[in-house]
Parts: C-alpha cells; sequence; structure tokens
C-alpha cells in the first residue's frame, strides 16, 4: 500500500482509524450507554469492551514486534503485534451486535447499525494497513485474541450461569 497513498484517503483512513482508538471506542459505548434504557447491562459490556485493551497491551509486550519500517501516515508508539485497532473492533462489533442492536425496535435501523458494525472491524484493519503502523499478520494477530477472547467470556458465562441454575458437567 506504499505507493497507492493520496491526502484524501489518507484523511478517510485516519477517521476510520480514530473508531478503533480508546477515545472512539469510549465515544461509541457512551454514545450506546446514553441512548439504551437499560445502562446497567451496557455499563458490564462495556467495561468488557475495554478490558481488551489491556489484553492487547499484554500481548505486545510479550512479542514486541516492531511498527514496519516505513513511514507512518498516523501516530503510532509502541509495538506492533497484535493490533490493538482490530481486536477491539471485532470485540466492540460482536458485544454491540449481540447485546444492543437486538433492543432496537425499528427493523430499517435495526439492520442498518448490523451492517455498519460487521463492516467497521474490516475497515479499520485496512486503514492500519494503509496507514502503514500494522503488518497484515498484526491485524490476523488482534482478530485471533479477540475471537479467542470472546469466545472464553461466552464459555465463562454459560459455565457460570448453568452452575447457578445447579447444572453439573460431571460424568
Amino acid at each position: 500500500m506504499v505507493g497507492h497513498t493520496n491526502r484524501n484517503m489518507t484523511v478517510v483512513m485516519n477517521i476510520i482509524t480514530f473508531f478503533g482508538t480508546i477515545g472512539g471506542v469510549t465515544l461509541i459505548l457512551i454514545l450506546m450507554i446514553l441512548i439504551s434504557r437499560f445502562q446497567k447491562e451496557m455499563l458490564l459490556y462495556s467495561g468488557l469492551v475495554l478490558f481488551t485493551y489491556l489484553i492487547n497491551g499484554f500481548m505486545k509486550n510479550i512479542v514486541m514486534r516492531p511498527r514496519p519500517n516505513v513511514t507512518h501516515l498516523t501516530f503510532a508508539d509502541g509495538y506492533s503485534f497484535v493490533s490493538g485497532h482490530s481486536s477491539i473492533s471485532i470485540v466492540l462489533s460482536v458485544t454491540l451486535i449481540a447485546f444492543f442492536v437486538p433492543k432496537i425496535k425499528k427493523t430499517v435501523l435495526r439492520n442498518c447499525i448490523t451492517v455498519f458494525l460487521c463492516i467497521l472491524p474490516f475497515c479499520i484493519a485496512i486503514s492500519r494497513m494503509y496507514l502503514r503502523v500494522h503488518y497484515f499478520t498484526d491485524i490476523l494477530g488482534g482478530w485471533f485474541v479477540a475471537v479467542t477472547y470472546l469466545c472464553i467470556l461466552y464459555f465463562g458465562f454459560h459455565f457460570i450461569t448453568d452452575r447457578k441454575r445447579g447444572k453439573t458437567y460431571d460424568k
């Protein structure tokens, strides 16, 4: 992508990548909390989403892979692997699709938000590569971390819920 950049596209990619930053994610979560009628649940889900940043920081400090050795088109510090923007966008999208979108009564709005949330992680991933701050494998690593985290949460919550109901997994 180094040879295929222009000023206008760089501006667009910086806007897209904003939605994977702590500021962009927090803004989205605050909006969801404010417009939802189930604010306590959204606070919990927001905490789970933001916990992804701690996981990413932990992973980056284990792997310590340097960022691509080219001129970056946006500010990026720290290590490259895993892409925090990529993992947070997956966790945010899945969380909102699972817990926020079903509460929307208008079908057209619900479908539009779902499509947007499905496309968002891919747009953020492309923006991170376009802006020259991540390798493709950083993106894949971020997605893997996000899916693993979501699976642990899903199965963990089901295990806890089943235990509360008295269901056991003994032979």
